[in-house]
């Protein structure tokens, strides 16, 4: 007996979404939660995914964690599980995190960010296209983005001026997920680097 293709497609039946999300119960309390939350930024900060995947599937409350992250320099960095995941790289942590109630459009990073915003202003340093089709087929809307700033760093690293290589894949995501690319006359138009 084979399944339609709608259930094995469908994001709303892969991470739960549709359904009214509850908060796991905590697992860890007192002094070993403390220390279960030091050993996950640590093993973020350490890109140890399974190390990662290990504490959160014991305790998935704790993807509903800020998290100390260690910094090259100065102190730990404050941050949300599921963006810590993304920045590092753990596209299993953030999509654990989504599959267990976290809002893939919550604003984060006291209410500057959003994981796809998170994702498209990464593009200037690191390839990040599948987080993007990650967060695009988990149901992110780039209308939850505090700014569209993010889109112009995309179109950019996509198309950059003077170049031959053009590396075009997350804009076709974008277009594909109908993101609208108007931007308001204040700003110069990322279409502009390919004229």
């Amino acid at each position: 007996m084979s399944l339609p293709d709608a259930t094995i497609t469908s994001p709303d039946l892969l991470f739960g979404a549709g359904k009214p999300a509850e908060r796991p119960a905590p697992i860890f309390a007192g002094e070993q939660r403390i220390k279960a939350i030091s050993m996950l930024a640590s093993s973020i900060a350490e890109h140890r995914a399974l190390a990662v995947m290990q504490l959160v599937n014991k305790d998935p409350s704790l993807v509903f964690e800020t998290l100390p992250i260690p910094a090259r320099a100065g102190p730990p960095v404050q941050t949300e599980f599921p963006l810590a995941c993304l920045r590092h790289g753990l596209a299993a942590g953030y999509s654990f995190a989504v599959s267990r109630g976290f809002n893939v459009d919550e604003l984060l990073q006291d209410e500057t960010t959003t994981l796809l915003q998170a994702a498209l202003a990464q593009t200037a340093t690191r390839n990040c296209e599948a987080d993007i089709s990650l967060l695009l087929g988990m149901g992110a809307d780039y209308r939850n983005m505090t700014s569209l700033d993010a889109l112009y760093g995309v179109m950019a690293a996509a198309f950059p001026p003077k170049s031959d290589k053009h590396a075009p894949g997350a804009v076709a995501m974008l277009v594909d997920a109908k993101v609208d690319f108007a931007y308001p006359t204040s700003f110069m138009c990322p279409y502009s680097v390919l004229v």
